[in-house]
């Protein structure tokens, strides 16, 4: 049943088409060249062509006796060259690469992006580098370098659409970078296109022919795990508040982690896979799109509370996971929204990406 519901008569016409066209159309041509007497008997015999029947028959009779029959095989000829070439260049348009703008981001380290050998012969990969290392590691005060951080990733996201928009790329996104860098470039770019998402496997568990350094592209695998929500603490809602969500996959986030962005009223929800957590836990584009999902629906139900005025979030999860989250926030439909870098056990600062402003809880 399957295989007659995706049965297509349109297909099957064009696919006959193309088989037959070309050697029709190429015998044809031999034919009017050899009547023309441009080429010998050589090409004749080899492609046994009947001389005394056939198409090749009846060609020699329009050369003989038709009033204008110079200028008809002239046009049969450049008729059946048409054919073969237009079968040609539809063949590669059907079977042409798709073109991916890969986003090469990096803050943390300097970075050379490896890309799986898989990927490279399905793909053409078009790098576009984004890097912020120089930035992240300069002398400026803290408040400064944010600044010129967000700045700068503002304008690489306005160049990243023109790029798409321009060459009719896939987006892909390969990233080595901290938290809020990588959930504001996703936040900036948004979900109006479909982003490819990469990742680098060095999990515990995970065998040892995927840590290879190579950024593999992630496929549309079905989710594995459950995602579960747990809510830590609700707030008062007739006293203003704020929405804390925790995202736990790659690393535990613990209370005295964030205590230092807790504020007396928040609504503390985590989300995580129960008992599992683990760098390469999320590895499907499927299973990043539910999850995601999932934390959006919570979000657009709990931030109608009139009393909630701001989302704070805490996340330990893949570049991949991170980007992806950035893209589904929304500009127009979510509150007020900070994301918050990690380091050294603590939070010491955010970049609130509706108002593309760094929040600064403590110098580091």
């Amino acid at each position: 049943m399957i295989y007659i519901k995706r049965f297509s008569f349109k297909r099957m016409f064009k696919a006959l088409f193309g088989i037959l066209s070309i050697p029709f159309s190429f015998i044809s041509i031999i034919e009017i060249l050899h009547i023309k007497e441009i080429i010998g008997d050589m090409w004749i015999k080899l492609l046994g062509i009947d001389q005394e029947a056939g198409p090749y028959y009846g060609l020699t009779i329009l050369a003989n006796k038709w009033k204008h029959s110079d200028v008809i095989m002239w046009i049969l000829f450049f008729t059946f060259l048409f054919l073969i070439i237009a079968q040609i260049i539809c063949f590669l348009y059907e079977n042409r690469l798709e073109r991916i703008l890969l986003i090469e981001h990096s803050s943390l380290n300097k970075m050379y992006f490896k890309i799986s050998r898989e990927c490279r012969d399905s793909y053409i990969i078009v790098p576009y580098k984004l890097d912020q290392y120089t930035t992240f590691n300069s002398n400026l005060p803290l408040e400064e370098k944010l600044n010129v951080a967000i700045s700068e990733l503002g304008n690489h996201a306005d160049k990243i659409n023109d790029k798409i928009r321009k060459g009719k790329y896939w987006a892909g996104y390969a990233g080595i970078a901290n938290i809020p860098m990588t959930f504001m470039l996703g936040f900036e770019l948004g979900d109006e296109n479909r982003k490819l998402l990469f990742h680098k496997y060095h999990g515990r568990k995970t065998s040892a022919k995927l840590k290879d350094d190579s950024f593999y592209l992630l496929k549309e695998d079905e989710r594995r795990f459950v995602f579960k929500d747990e809510i830590i603490k609700k707030s008062d809602i007739e006293k203003k508040g704020k929405l804390l969500l925790l995202i736990e996959l790659t690393q535990p986030i613990r209370e005295a982690d964030y205590k230092v962005i807790q504020e007396e009223n928040d609504y503390i929800i985590k989300f995580h896979i129960a008992d599992t957590i683990n760098y390469d836990i999320v590895d499907s584009s499927n299973q990043i799109d539910e999850y995601t999902d999932e934390i959006l629906d919570w979000v657009a139900e709990n931030q109608k509370n009139p009393n909630i005025v701001q989302i704070k979030i805490c996340i330990a999860a893949s570049s991949a996971f991170i980007f992806a989250l950035g893209m589904k926030f929304s500009k127009t439909q979510n509150k007020e929204t900070v994301i918050f870098h990690y380091e050294k056990d603590t939070y010491p600062w955010g970049v609130n990406v509706h108002k593309r402003i760094p929040v600064i809880i403590k110098e580091i």
